[in-house]
């Protein structure tokens, strides 16, 4: 699958192959997505992101989503949804990425989180944005075109 734009597509095909592939995990219940807060010793502290994370070698994305949400939310995955859409970020001028956001279904329950956050919140759409966010959080609910349905 390629971006839609096509200056985004040719940034993305020059860098394909070179790039890490990371996973984002866009968690919908009751018309509210799940928001992860940075914790205070980690990067982007107080940011709020949506769970996941790299791709490990050998590694498909949805075992990486599995892995990642479980770690980070303690909640395991029901079902891996359709990809709402891929973006390229750089965390260093050296370092590309693609993180690759799906729609996810976790179990219902308590949400508890590893030592990387420190809160996490349900928050309609409109409320997400405004919080901070990390970027790729940002790009991520950008990809919702409509009201969040799960």
């Amino acid at each position: 699958m390629r971006p839609e734009s096509s200056a985004h597509r040719d940034t993305f095909m020059a860098h394909e192959g070179a790039c890490k592939e990371v996973v984002s995990a866009l968690i919908i219940q009751e018309n509210k997505v799940l928001l992860m807060r940075r914790a205070a010793h980690e990067p982007f502290a107080g940011a709020y992101e949506l769970p996941g994370g790299t791709v490990e070698e050998g590694e498909t994305h949805q075992d990486a989503l599995m892995r990642e949400v479980l770690e980070e939310t303690g909640c395991p995955i029901i079902s891996v949804g359709k990809l709402l859409g891929i973006s390229e970020f750089s965390s260093r001028p050296d370092v590309c990425a693609h993180n690759f956001v799906y729609i996810i279904e976790i179990e219902r329950g308590t949400v508890t989180f590893s030592d990387e956050h420190d809160e996490y919140c349900f928050v309609d759409l409109e409320e997400a944005l405004q919080l901070p966010l990390t970027d790729n959080a940002r790009r991520a609910l950008a990809m919702l075109q409509k009201p969040i349905t799960a």
